[in-house]
């Protein structure tokens, strides 16, 4: 929905707006505005099976893929994105930056259950 695209990443300084995601669970919009104003931060991701496939063959082939869809990607990284100060409340997700208003929602969605299927032929399901 519109709302989620605009308020899903609400809390980090940059404000960016979601384009796509693969996650089943819905998204629930925030009850009150405080919400909005919790800080959020990005954090690295650590003791994780991702973390030495990530370094190795695993990055050219989300590359490669983004790349046959042509997504106009500026960087690609796994992160956990959660409140401040609250590192290991937050899910690992693969952020793909692109550049604003390049790539729409469908085309989004598309490069997102692709890339999941990347992540899926190298055993990382969660």
């Amino acid at each position: 929905t519109s709302m989620e695209t605009k308020y899903y990443y609400a809390g980090l300084p940059s404000s960016p707006v979601l384009v796509a995601r693969t996650s089943t669970t819905p998204w629930a919009m925030p009850m009150c505005l405080e919400a909005y104003h919790k800080p959020k931060q990005l954090y690295p991701v650590f003791k994780h099976k991702l973390n030495p496939l990530w370094d190795g063959d695993l990055v050219h082939r989300v590359h490669a893929c983004l790349d046959e869809l042509d997504v106009n990607w500026t960087s690609t990284d796994a992160v956990r994105i959660g409140e401040a100060r609250e590192p290991t409340s937050a899910s690992i997700i693969l952020w793909i930056c692109v550049v604003p208003l390049s790539l729409s929602r469908e085309d989004g969605c598309t490069a997102a259950f692709r890339c999941r299927e990347v992540l899926r032929e190298f055993c990382i399901t969660d």
